[in-house]
């Protein structure tokens, strides 16, 4: 009997085990990633199953995520009771299949239509619009961004602002009102007094489709089979370089190598990056909670994301109101996520960037598309006008007048790289700011550091100052010509030094008892030491050339 018990057991188990992955089969047969919700109460396990799954988003302790066939496997391993969410891969939508289609503004495109949209938008309008191409996504599709200015072929003096929608491929609110709002930017250039203004003196950047192989999931004549995911079942969300997680990163994908490429070789003081599925701005940090690290920005955040959220509610009532009755949240405080984009560009390119939810319903009824660009027309252009207030400025040598790469810091204010850069050969630097006196200081390699006090800020109006800096002739440190390539600062420091020089191939810091605090190999010419949870105190950098000869450098932390 024994034996037979034993046995039945193991029979029953098989059976269980059996159905268990029939299940799954069956939820992944259709769909190559399944949208479902659980409840959790537990902040702390949230930002656990956060580092599992693909958190969309929070609502008291309900939690709605989406994953991978790899990734609910390792969910289902947690025991948590979960439902299945609905897709909104059942909903009929209107497809445009000509530009012409479009110009009522109540369908989706097409991909081909989409890419003609784009070409158009330059050959009707070649002095105001060039379309770049970012990169292409896995399948190959393009990655497109609009270029908006009354100076395409002169690099001015004016600050570089960035839309970007649909890192998501089934959250396509913002890929239509992205395409709308070039072409409202485009065609209202000359004859209205607002968007002549804002073209000429901002140039203006716009990738409608971030994620074009999650939207055309289901062929380019469609978007009813679009999934979040990009083709390879990648959140591109989750796959950004994190400047607060050492959890390994897996490979990043295709689609944010060209952009992280693309951010890289602008200079972007401002940017968005366009949502759906809530209604609400999400401002930095996401990898945080307000508690644990309050963005140095956090005050200029909320008055931004407020300005936003009023501006579409003046429009309809009851809009941004199901997540948070304010309509606005630190990301963490929502629910803390790592390893995305908004973290990323904030913190490793000193752009304020948010992400900003623009519809509940992340495939919005055709008919609806012109109702929310009416919601968010008003908005989404005052957002860009940020970029025009607080501090602007130049900085350039005392003597020659060159301009100069500085690095621009608020004294008693910056953290977390916060601070801004002057654009190298350029100068120019533009630093959002809410209304308020603040000590402004400007470090660059082989300069002396200058502050400027008390600088005025308002509300609604840039303050103009210049920094004409002088060259520091001290030779402490320099022991050999490999030495006097090297610089490094800011210095003193708080949370990174940068450095700068010709064949460092390796640098060791030690503290002043000479205790090793870090070692790392050198993989480029301008590098950055992480110094945040140093104490404070003076620590000693030897840099090490390709030929093994060394040179020391002081730091100080404060």
């Amino acid at each position: 009997m024994r034996k037979l018990s034993f046995l039945a057991i193991a029979i029953f188990l098989c059976y269980i085990g059996a159905t268990a992955q029939n299940s799954i089969d069956s939820l992944f047969a259709a769909h190559p990633e399944v949208v479902f919700s659980f409840e959790e109460s537990d902040a702390s396990k949230l930002r656990e199953l956060s580092r599992i799954v693909s958190i969309d988003k929070r609502r008291g302790n309900t939690v709605t995520a989406y994953a991978n066939r790899s990734e609910f496997e390792a969910f289902l391993q947690k025991g948590y009771d979960y439902t299945i969410v609905r897709r909104n891969a059942e909903k009929a939508v209107s497809m445009a299949s000509t530009v012409a289609q479009m110009s009522s503004w109540d369908r989706y495109p097409t991909y081909d239509v989409y890419l003609q949209m784009m070409d158009s938008f330059a050959v009707k309008y070649p002095a105001l619009c060039r379309i770049d191409t970012i990169g292409t996504s896995v399948r190959g599709r393009l990655i497109l961004c609009a270029v908006i200015s009354d100076s395409l072929n002169i690099d001015q003096n004016e600050p570089q602002f960035f839309y970007s929608s649909t890192i998501h491929g089934d959250e396509v609110t913002g890929y239509v009102l992205m395409l709308r709002l070039i072409d409202y930017l485009l065609t209202n250039y000359g004859t209205n007094a607002e968007i002549t203004s804002l073209v000429n003196n901002t140039r203006i950047y716009i990738n409608p489709l971030a994620n074009p192989d999650g939207t055309y999931n289901g062929g380019n004549s469609n978007v009813s089979r679009a999934t979040r995911y990009n083709a390879n079942y990648v959140d591109l969300n989750r796959n950004y370089p994190d400047p607060w997680s050492s959890a390994p990163l897996s490979a990043i994908q295709q689609e944010n190598t060209v952009m992280m490429n693309y951010v890289a070789a602008h200079h972007f003081v401002m940017s968005a990056n366009l949502h759906g599925g809530s209604e609400i701005v999400n401002f930095p940090w996401d990898g945080y909670t307000s508690r644990e690290k309050r963005s140095a920005d956090d005050q200029w955040w909320r008055a931004v994301g407020r300005k936003f959220v009023d501006s579409c509610r003046a429009v309809r009532s009851g809009v941004y109101t199901s997540d948070n009755s304010s309509g606005i949240t630190a990301g963490g405080d929502w629910y803390v996520i790592n390893n995305g984009r908004q973290d990323y560009v904030n913190y490793y390119h000193h752009c304020r960037e948010a992400t900003i939810e623009v519809s509940e319903d992340k495939t919005l009824s055709t008919s609806l598309l012109p109702t929310y660009w009416n919601f968010h027309r008003r908005a989404l252009l005052d957002y860009i006008g940020q970029v025009h207030y607080g501090i602007h400025g130049m900085v350039v040598d005392s003597v020659t007048r060159q301009p100069l790469k500085a690095l621009i810091s608020i004294d008693n204010y910056d953290c977390d790289s916060s601070q801004v850069y002057s654009r190298n050969g350029h100068g120019d630097f533009y630093r959002p700011l809410l209304a308020d006196d603040y000590d402004v200081t400007a470090t660059a390699p082989g300069y002396r550091v200058k502050t400027l006090q008390n600088v005025t800020v308002n509300d609604t109006a840039a303050t103009h100052i210049l920094f004409e800096l002088v060259r520091d002739t001290s030779t402490v440190g320099i022991d050999n010509a490999f030495g006097q390539d090297i610089a490094i600062h800011p210095n003193p420091c708080r949370d990174f030094v940068e450095f700068s020089g010709k064949d460092i191939v390796q640098y060791t810091v030690v503290n002043a008892l000479g205790v090793k605090i870090c070692q790392s190999c050198v993989e480029a010419d301008v590098q950055r030491i992480n110094t945040a949870k140093w104490p404070k105190g003076i620590f000693i950098v030897e840099f090490t050339d390709a030929e093994g000869r060394n040179c020391y450098r002081k730091i100080v932390k404060r």
